[in-house]
């Protein structure tokens, strides 16, 4: 997770591996999440905001996920780096 400049040209705080529930604190208290990539000129390229799903899991309890809209030309989960 990292902090977009304005404007989305750059980073205020670069991208590093974090646990997900600190991502999922950060939709709770309503901050927008993004998946960002570099396009093929080094220009940042960003998804619509996520949103968290949150279901009935089948062994009791609740399961959480993090859910990025679908558009062909942004970047989704799989685009993402791994750690």
């Amino acid at each position: 997770m990292g902090l977009l400049a304005p404007e989305a040209h750059g980073w205020e705080m670069a991208p590093a591996p974090v646990p997900l529930i600190e991502v999922i604190d950060r939709l709770l208290e309503g901050d927008a999440i993004v998946a960002v990539r570099e396009d093929a000129s080094g220009k940042l390229v960003h998804s619509r905001p996520a949103h968290l799903q949150v279901q009935d899991s089948l062994h009791g309890g609740w399961e959480e996920s993090i859910g990025f809209p679908e558009e062909s030309n942004v970047p989704g989960l799989r685009d993402l780096p791994r750690f």
